[in-house]
């Protein structure tokens, strides 16, 4: 997901308090902090944070235990704070769910949808069939040739590289994609010849992308670095 790094503002309204200042941040890492002040109640900030996933339709979700104030979508002016079901609240008070940016960059929070939401064909299970030059035998690995999954709403991978577990997440940018640092179990594998080259060819590299026949192929300086073919 290609979201900048940025703050938003607002003063939201409050059923036993003056007003809620809230202010949120969005980081390109697909993690939020959150601070909130209930004015004329409590002059300490209650802050949270987490992680979130933007949906096809671009409905920004936070994931957070409690329901209420975790649903929000883009407009011009900035961000739009849904009700618990991501729609937008109606009534008198509805203009004041707006939170305006402290600093707004110049393509915006997202540069569009069309680059913010991952192509649907990227959502599916992949096994890796080359490396490089290297077309991979699944005899080589203990568990068959290593596998991703791909979730595009979610912007995360999981998996394994034929041995041990893998997770992490992506972004895309028009037809790159990116992926940030993924997170491997340490178990000791009896066969791990070529194991060991998946997380590292992958770990925050950016790609050029296209599909071919049943396949993801992923590219570098015009040269193919990853062949996936597509098992679901």
């Amino acid at each position: 997901m290609n979201v900048v790094d940025e703050t938003f503002n607002g003063n939201l309204p409050c059923a036993d308090c003056e007003k809620i200042d809230f202010s949120l941040t969005l980081k390109q890492d697909m993690t939020w902090h959150s601070k909130m002040i209930y004015v004329g109640k409590s002059a300490k900030p209650f802050e949270e944070n987490g992680k979130y996933n933007v949906t096809e339709e671009g409905v920004i979700i936070l994931n957070k235990s409690s329901e209420g104030m975790n649903r929000f979508r883009e407009v011009p002016q900035g961000l739009l704070m849904l009700d618990i079901n991501g729609k937008d609240i109606v009534g008198k008070m509805a203009g004041k769910y707006l939170l305006k940016p402290a600093a707004r960059k110049k393509e915006g929070l997202f540069k569009s949808q069309r680059d913010t939401v991952p192509e649907k064909r990227l959502n599916n299970i992949w096994v890796i069939i080359q490396l490089g030059d290297s077309v991979l035998n699944p005899d080589n690995f203990m568990n068959g040739l290593p596998m991703l999954e791909l979730s595009v709403t979610k912007r995360e991978i999981s998996g394994h590289d034929g041995c041990n577990r893998i997770r992490g997440s992506f972004s895309t940018k028009g037809k790159t994609i990116k992926f940030g640092q993924l997170i491997t179990t340490k178990m000791a594998c009896p066969h791990k010849k070529g194991s060991d080259d998946i997380a590292p060819a992958l770990n925050g590299n950016t790609f050029s992308y296209y599909f071919g026949k049943n396949r993801l192929i992923l590219k570098q300086e015009n040269k193919v670095k990853v062949v996936l073919k597509n098992i679901d």
